[in-house]
């Protein structure tokens, strides 16, 4: 280590360097000793916690911060026992498509993984009016309607007789609606 003495860089003595580490270590055992504070201790059993709950995707939208960041999960390589597990990855909230999902690094949601993760919409409506911006890897409702580029188009099974009875349910698709035409997809407006 270096060290300023009279204006001049120099290096520290063993003795010295051994008594910066000592004050620090020294440091770090004292906080990690003093108490908690109550918020700390709310978020830390909420970032634990949030996954065990089955909260609707709208609500896990509006309490982003409590879902745990994928980097986190790939450098500590948890496994998601179940589908559904959400996860933050920048301002983003996924849930994983399947279940026994291992994190890890090279495996990032996105192009790619679309096996893996399904992208959660902001707040959409998913009318005509207010389609939902269709992304890969996406899961996708019956009888909603979203948008890709300028076209907007609903979902609704092709080669089913009563599709409308389908309404509500949902489905991952890793093809964005321009690719499933007539089978996922159908075109209502440009």
């Amino acid at each position: 280590m270096l060290k300023i003495t009279d204006g001049v860089i120099v290096e520290m003595t063993a003795e010295e360097e051994e008594a910066i580490r000592g004050m620090v270590n020294e440091y770090n055992a004292q906080k990690a000793r003093q108490p908690l504070e109550r918020e700390e201790v709310f978020d830390l059993l909420a970032k634990e916690l949030v996954n065990t709950v089955n909260i609707p995707d709208q609500t896990s939208l509006r309490m982003k911060s409590y879902y745990p960041t994928f980097d986190e999960l790939a450098e500590s390589g948890y496994t998601a026992a179940k589908q559904g597990y959400k996860l933050r990855d920048g301002d983003d909230l996924y849930k994983t498509a399947q279940d026994n999902v291992t994190f890890q690094a090279q495996y990032r949601p996105g192009t790619g993984t679309e096996s893996l993760y399904t992208h959660i919409d902001e707040a959409h409506a998913g009318t005509l009016e207010d389609p939902i911006p269709a992304v890969a890897n996406m899961e996708y409702e019956y009888g909603k309607y979203y948008s890709e580029g300028e076209t907007i188009y609903i979902c609704k099974r092709g080669g089913v007789s009563n599709p409308e009875e389908m309404y509500g349910q949902k489905v991952s698709l890793q093809y964005l609606p321009s690719a499933l035409i007539g089978q996922y997809f159908f075109e209502v407006a440009k």
